[in-house]
């Protein structure tokens, strides 16, 4: 049995890829600014879901199965990932003034919505 996967196979993922990318990213931001990185963490994340956003709402409805069937693209699919992904985006939009007034702002709440879409 081949087990090799095409280049095709890659360009399936790719806002996948690019949101776990820009999430380590802003992990390691938060790591080195530590608690004064907040609001950039907050407004980079709100950046990245959009652009995900964006890229999963170009994506071509039709079926598409990649990696030997492990990993299917079809509408339904697409329209999951672009409701969970305006889910995280508004959830971050409106959190963020709360978490400022309870004084509970730290960089792993943006961090973990982007991480929220990997399930």
């Amino acid at each position: 049995m081949n087990l090799a996967f095409t280049p095709i196979d890659l360009t399936f993922i790719v806002p996948e890829i690019v949101l776990l990318g820009t999430t380590f990213v802003l992990l390691i931001l938060g790591l080195f600014r530590g608690e004064f990185s907040f609001h950039r963490v907050m407004l980079l994340s709100k950046i990245a879901l959009l652009s995900v956003l964006v890229m999963v709402c170009a994506t071509p409805a039709v079926r598409e199965v990649a990696f030997h069937g492990a990993f299917i693209s079809d509408p339904f699919s697409i329209l999951m990932k672009a409701l969970i992904l305006g889910s995280a985006l508004v959830v971050l939009m409106i959190s963020r003034k709360s978490l400022g007034s309870e004084d509970i702002a730290q960089y792993e709440y943006p961090f973990l919505s982007c991480l929220l879409w990997w399930g």
